[in-house]
Order: C-alpha cells, then sequence, then structure tokens
C-alpha cells in the first residue's frame, strides 16, 4: 500500500514512522506547511517533500499514491480530504472529520460518488483497556447498559493550541462520543451540555448524552489548570444492570521523579518503542487501517462513524449556544431544542 502524508506535526510524523515500520506498507511523499517547518520535522524521513500546502503537486507528481493520512490542525482538513477524495485516494484522518458543518455535508457528498476508503483516527478503539471492555459487553457480562461516565481532563496549556481557533466541543470529546455509541450500539438522541466561564484561559464542559437504547452518558473536560502531575485526569466508567467495569485511565504503572520533584508519568499505552518497533493503541491502529486496505481484515471503524461524532459535537456546541436541549435523529441531524434543564 503507497500512503502520504498530509500533516508532519507530532502526530503525523508518529504516523509517518509507524507507516515505515509496516511489511506491506510504503511512504511515498510527505506535504507540509512552511518548508521551514516541513524540513525540520519531516526532513528525516527518506521521501520527496512537497510544501505550502500543495498537496496537489504531490498527488498529480506521484500518481502511485494509494493512500493519504491528513493530520493538518482541526481547521484545515476539509480541502486536503476532498481533493484526495475526488482522486479515489483513501483517506486516513485524524478526528474531527472537520469542524464546520456545511464541510461535513461537503465531504459526505463527495465520498458518495467516490470509491475512497475512509478511516477517521478514534485511537482509543485500539488500546487494550477499551478493547477488553468491548469485549466484556459483547458477552452481557454486566448486563444492559444503563449509565457512562467519561472523564478526560487536559490543562490550559495543552488547550492553548486549539483556544480560539475550534468549538473545544470538537477537541477531545469526539473520543468519547465514539465511544459510548461503540459500546452501546446505539446512536444519540438528546444532548444536554454546560460549560464554564469563556472568558478564561481555561474552561471546562459537561455532556449529558441520551441514546436511542436509553442508556445514558456523561462526559466531563475541564482546561482550567496549568499542567499538574495529578494521576486522577482521566477514567471510563460503565454501569450495567449486572455489574460494572471500571478503566482508571490515569493511574501510572510507572512514575519518574525528576529533578525539581516534577514528577513524569509516561504514556504506556499509546506509543511505546521497543527496539525499532513502535507499539501501543496509535501504531495498533495504524496497522489496523493498512491491513484493512491490503484486504486483510474487516475495518472497525467506518466514514459514518466519524460523521456521527461530528454531528453529536455539533449538537454540543448549540446546546451550548442556545442554553437548550438538542434532539437528533438516528443520522445525527438535529430535529428539535427544548429547554435545557
Amino acid at each position: 500500500m503507497n500512503i502520504a502524508l498530509i500533516g508532519p506535526g507530532r502526530m503525523g510524523m508518529a504516523y509517518a514512522k509507524i507507516v515505515t515500520q509496516h511489511s506491506k506498507a510504503n511512504l511515498i511523499a510527505v506535504c507540509g506547511n512552511t518548508e521551514k517547518t516541513t524540513l525540520q520535522n519531516a526532513g528525516i524521513l527518506d521521501v520527496p517533500l512537497y510544501f505550502n500546502n500543495n498537496w496537489n503537486q504531490m498527488f498529480n507528481t506521484h500518481p502511485e499514491i494509494e493512500a493519504v493520512i491528513i493530520t493538518t490542525s482541526e481547521w484545515a482538513h476539509t480541502e486536503p480530504f476532498i481533493e484526495a477524495v475526488k482522486r479515489n485516494i483513501h483517506v486516513i484522518i485524524e478526528k474531527p472529520l472537520t469542524i464546520c458543518p456545511s464541510d461535513l455535508e461537503k465531504m459526505i457528498s463527495e465520498t458518495s460518488l467516490s470509491s475512497s476508503q475512509i478511516f477517521v483516527c478514534f485511537t482509543c478503539r485500539f488500546d487494550s483497556r477499551f478493547q477488553q471492555a468491548y469485549h466484556s459487553l459483547q458477552t452481557q457480562s454486566i448486563g444492559d447498559i444503563g449509565y457512562m461516565f467519561s472523564r478526560r481532563n487536559s490543562d490550559n496549556v495543552t488547550a492553548s493550541r486549539v483556544s480560539g481557533k475550534i468549538p473545544m466541543a470538537y477537541w477531545i470529546a469526539g473520543h468519547d462520543i465514539d465511544l459510548m455509541r461503540w459500546f452501546t450500539g446505539s446512536e444519540v438522541s438528546q444532548v444536554t451540555a454546560f460549560q464554564g466561564n469563556q472568558n478564561k484561559a481555561g474552561n471546562y464542559y459537561h455532556i449529558n448524552l441520551l441514546f436511542e437504547n436509553e442508556s445514558r452518558g456523561l462526559i466531563e473536560t475541564s482546561w482550567l489548570n496549568k499542567p499538574l502531575p495529578g494521576i486522577h485526569h482521566s477514567r471510563f466508567d460503565i454501569e450495567g444492570t449486572e455489574g460494572k467495569i471500571e478503566i482508571d485511565i490515569s493511574t501510572p504503572i510507572v512514575k519518574h521523579t525528576i529533578p525539581s520533584n516534577i514528577i513524569a508519568i509516561p504514556d504506556l499505552h499509546d506509543t511505546v518503542p521497543i527496539g525499532n518497533t513502535l507499539t501501543g493503541a496509535t501504531p495498533n491502529m495504524i496497522q489496523h487501517f493498512i491491513n484493512v486496505l491490503n484486504g486483510e481484515e474487516p475495518a472497525l471503524i467506518k466514514f459514518k462513524d466519524g460523521v456521527q461524532a461530528n454531528r453529536v459535537c455539533q449538537a454540543v456546541e448549540e446546546s451550548l449556544k442556545l442554553g437548550k436541549t438538542i434532539s437528533l435523529d438516528s443520522s445525527g441531524l438535529v430535529v428539535r431544542e427544548s429547554i435545557r434543564v
């Protein structure tokens, strides 16, 4: 599988390295923003580099490209996506698909006319902890799901990359919306959201979701503080009629204490190098997408999953803006607004 990359930032370069270690994938070319940052980030790769977001030049020069990974900033996904799909090039894209509702409809329309396969990077589905929970749920080990709670807190320094540039519901919540859809096998029918003072550097939101199967989910995300070594920043709980599943995402297995008593807690689940091989949830995901494109296994994530998560994020923003509960149909489109309780 011949793959190109658009957006050689932190995540893009991680994906590129995973592609190079796959025995049935070739990294063909990389397209970045400025020449300086592209050379700085991707100069170590032994492939042609293209600058100033000139992905058309890259596609025209390399007709052998079969798939492209899009890891540009959240607000810059639409144009390269549509160009790739028009050329029937498969797309692996960071979430969210887009932050603009009208752009989402353009993406849906272009995809319907294309043979491209679309994969959205919901990394959590490839984390062994969430995979174990999913397989337990398939056996009805805790009965029917009644309630889910997700806490995925960040900090105001990390959030500063996107704060003021995108509606914040699109930033992190997509992961938890996708997990809840995946675990319940049900679509969101109602969204009620609350947030703090938007004038502050940090903020928080609570998102209350009602699903078509009548289960509920609560998503809590805060980025009020500066970076702190707190160990209870993230968790995911699933309450069933006959039991529960508790995933303590943030409890460290390894803690590094360095000078000035700073505690570093490395992530041992996302990307961990073992020798020259990257392991963890992100490598699992990219390797899976390549295997799907090579016809070796069925896809665990489809374009629809990204579309539905986007539409729920859109409903969250509407709820925050209007101060109302937003009702959705099964395709994620808004059908009614009502007084928020």
